[in-house]
């Protein structure tokens, strides 16, 4: 009888953490802007989406945009002098994409995109 409640609490936790890895999702694209360490990200969670630019220093401008698939806006978030730029969003069609950019004025930027669709992230 013991065995059967250790092995049903092992499977009880095995299939929550599942459930919460395939609920929640990321996905991350790294670079440099003059040296600069930077990170576009777009986060899902059901479909409620959240897309961030962040740099390891403080840049001239730094912004995101995110933007879905049969809706009618584009949000995004425009930052100077700053070390990050983000939005969320619901988007009920769960296809989104995002566009990164942060620059300091040097003539070297990061532009990064990511979409989301079926499911499924890809480098735009």
């Amino acid at each position: 009888m013991k065995k059967k409640k250790c092995l049903s609490a092992v499977l009880f936790d095995i299939g929550l953490v599942s459930t919460l890895s395939i609920s929640a999702s990321a996905y991350s694209l790294i670079g440099k802007c003059n040296g600069v360490g930077c990170e576009a990200q777009l986060n899902v969670s059901g479909n409620k989406f959240r897309a961030g630019t962040y740099a390891s220093q403080t840049m001239a401008k730094i912004s995101v945009t995110l933007d879905g698939e049969s809706e009618w806006w584009a949000d995004k978030d425009i930052q100077q002098n700053k070390k990050e730029a983000y939005t969320y969003a619901t988007i009920k069609t769960l296809n989104a994409w995002s566009t990164h950019h942060a620059d300091n004025n040097r003539g070297d930027d990061f532009n990064r995109s990511i979409g989301y669709q079926n499911g499924n992230f890809f480098r735009k």
